[in-house]
């Protein structure tokens, strides 16, 4: 089982008011997120102990803060500018995100509030809150945040000081789920997806549940469980691939709940499930500008964004504060341009589309959300550094399977047909754009 890594987050507390930090979009871990200054355990840390807390966390947090803010950790220890260091708990990131961590929370006290030099290569912005007005941010619509946040509050805010470290971890559930941006809620079930994902985000924003997905009815039942499904009154799917809409007409049905989508995606479902796939179910035709319900009292609107999947829809609200994007990009895995349906030159287009808009935050179908558009620019950047070795491996007289030999040496044969599928998207593109 492969090691997961440790890291250290540092929790600044003068009289009512909490230090938090926003990260960089650009960052690969946690880009956009709201949270506490820190970083990676390495195997270098090694200073003193303190009190209770092993030497290898102290060090990090001096190092960290050091390179993050130019706060000497130690000599504010010794100089009487912080009151007390306690290590009050730790959290795991679960399995469901790529990049997971031990988080060890550091609670610092101080009798005065130092002047922070933020590292702007890591950090946005810095900013002193209390609580209270950090939850009116959040439900504004205006931070995105990782779970153990509210745990946290929960323990700064007892009367009494509590010595032994705290409970960080995540409450189980049948399905997990996130809030990661308020009034969007992530559900993840298990999933018939293509791997290594193994889950197809189910978002409920308003009365609206977007892509419910799960593998088999078991799942469903977990989901259903899960979600308070009195509140949906429709169900919108993203696109026709069956991991985003598995068994969403059985659900459909059992809470009488009409089924928006694209007409493309409605005519490419059928094909498939036949017609008497949506018996009996309320079925509503979307496209670019409509609006599907609401989020924090502003609209949430339609827009086409082809390419992966020819009748492809995504949602934001009027305001861009987020965007739910479906396969424009992978948060797990590699996004598959192939097939009758897909279209690589559209997916450009909508790639620049959504970077042109540019949201504050980007939700994946698979995966967590990332603040702004860094992703889909650096997806954009890697599909023209591809476009342009394909195009140079066919004028060097190379065949597909050459091609594929080449580019994708390290994927698995179980994965080939999609690579391929990508490489002959490219080509049709070239094509299509006279380059070859």
């Amino acid at each position: 089982m492969k090691r997961i890594p440790e890291s250290v987050l540092v929790i600044f507390k003068y009289q009512k008011e909490l230090f938090f930090i926003t990260r960089q979009n650009h960052l690969r871990v946690f880009p956009g997120y709201t949270s506490f200054p820190g970083g990676k355990v390495e195997k270098k840390d090694h200073s003193a102990a303190y009190k209770n807390i092993p030497a290898k966390l102290i060090s990090t947090a001096q190092r960290e803060l050091e390179e993050e803010l130019s706060f000497d950790l130690e000599n504010s220890i010794d100089q009487g500018v912080v009151k007390d260091v306690r290590l009050i708990g730790q959290a795991t990131t679960p399995d469901f995100n790529p990049y997971r961590f031990i988080a060890y929370y550091l609670l610092v006290e101080l009798n005065e509030k130092p002047e922070f030099s933020f590292d702007s290569f890591e950090i946005k912005e810095g900013f002193w809150s209390s609580i209270e007005k950090f939850k009116k941010r959040y439900k504004d619509g205006k931070a995105i945040v990782i779970p153990p946040i509210w745990k946290i509050f929960d323990y700064l805010n007892r009367e009494a000081v509590v010595e032994e470290s705290f409970d960080l971890e995540r409450d189980e559930d049948q399905v997990p789920w996130l809030e990661s941006i308020f009034g969007v809620k992530q559900f993840m079930p298990l999933s018939n997806t293509l791997p290594p994902a193994e889950r197809t985000n189910a978002f409920l924003i308003g009365d609206t549940l977007v892509d419910p997905s799960p593998k088999d009815e078991v799942e469903l039942g977990k989901l259903i469980s899960s979600i308070p499904v009195s509140n949906v009154n429709k169900i919108f799917i993203t696109h026709h691939h069956g991991d985003h809409h598995n068994l969403s007409t059985k659900l459909a049905r059992e809470i009488s709940s009409p089924i928006y989508l694209s007409e493309y995606t409605y005519k490419r479902i059928v094909e498939v499930g036949g017609l008497d796939h949506f018996k009996d179910i309320n079925v509503q035709f979307l496209e670019e500008g409509d609006c599907i319900t609401e989020w924090l009292g502003r609209k949430v609107m339609v827009h086409e964004i082809p390419g992966h999947d020819e009748g492809h829809l995504g949602l934001a609200p009027e305001t861009l504060e987020w965007f739910i994007v479906g396969d424009l990009f992978q948060g797990v895995g590699t996004v598959v341009i192939g097939g009758k349906e897909g279209n690589m030159s559209k997916y450009f287009q909508s790639l620049k589309k959504v970077i042109t808009l540019s949201p504050k935050a980007v939700y994946p179908s698979h995966g967590i959300v990332l603040g702004g558009t860094h992703i889909l620019e650096k997806t954009l950047k890697h599909r023209e550094h591809r476009e342009a070795q394909i195009k140079q491996m066919h004028e060097s007289g190379l065949n597909e399977q050459q091609m594929l030999e080449r580019i994708y040496f390290d994927v698995p044969n179980k994965l080939h047909k999609y690579a391929l599928a990508n490489i002959n998207s490219h080509l049709l593109k070239l094509k299509d754009e006279n380059k070859l």
